[in-house]
């Protein structure tokens, strides 16, 4: 009878030990290789593997999705004009149709008569023949006139796209002032692209250096206080 009973409370205990072990393993966190490293707050402290989104415990994102976002765009995907120009750095070429990298003055290689920036420009083409004078074909973007041959034609600040304008190629907003019409230096230069020639009393499209067209052998004025008697020597 005591063999029995002590047999019995033997049992019994190798049973609680076994039922503690159990419970042990079940509170002790994994400890293969695949285990997530954690901070003491419990917080992942890796960058998450390839695929998570970038996301970080930190709000950054990671190498690889930085790379997706600013790889820069693939031009040659997009078959449309309106899929094409909302794409960072690309322009649709409406002379092959095809979209290309570039900017506002056309694309980065080669060259196209027909370039489209924004996509407002899709809607259709812009016939520049349409402007008549040069306050029209200034409106119509994109756009120059030339005053030698009284022609509007496509083209940027540097000239026309194909052909050449021999005389004051006229591009942009305030391309069209008539600077001839001040008999004045001081009303010459109140307007924003004329210079004053002080060696010919006349007053031209120019810059700070002088006329665009031509030369002037002394005393140009760009500013108003460069005028003769306004306290400065134009002619020094």
């Amino acid at each position: 009878m005591f063999r029995t009973a002590h047999s019995t409370i033997l049992i019994s205990s190798l049973v609680m030990l076994g039922l503690a072990g159990c419970g042990d393993d079940d509170a002790r966190p994994p400890t293969d290789g695949g285990s997530v490293p954690m901070d003491s707050g419990g917080v992942r402290t890796d960058a998450g593997p390839p695929g998570d989104g970038g996301a970080r415990a930190d709000g950054g994102v990671d190498a690889g999705a930085a790379a997706a976002v600013g790889g820069g765009a693939d031009c040659a995907s997009a078959t449309m004009c309106d899929t094409c120009t909302p794409m960072g750095p690309c322009g649709w070429c409406g002379d092959t149709n095809t979209c290309m990298n570039g900017s506002g003055s056309g694309p980065t290689t080669g060259t196209c008569t027909d370039w489209r920036w924004v996509t407002s420009e899709c809607t259709m083409p812009i016939d520049c023949s349409t402007g008549t004078d040069c306050a029209s074909c200034a409106a119509l973007g994109r756009c120059g006139w030339c005053p030698g041959t009284s022609t509007c034609s496509r083209g940027n600040a540097d000239g026309p796209s194909t052909g050449t304008c021999a005389a004051d190629w006229r591009y942009g907003s305030g391309s069209c002032i008539d600077c001839t019409v001040a008999t004045t230096c001081g009303d010459c230069t109140a307007m924003s692209v004329c210079g004053w020639c002080g060696a010919t009393g006349a007053c031209a499209r120019g810059t700070t250096d002088g006329p665009m067209m031509g030369t002037c052998a002394s005393a140009w004025a760009w500013l108003g206080s460069e005028c003769p008697g306004a306290g400065v020597d134009a002619g020094m």
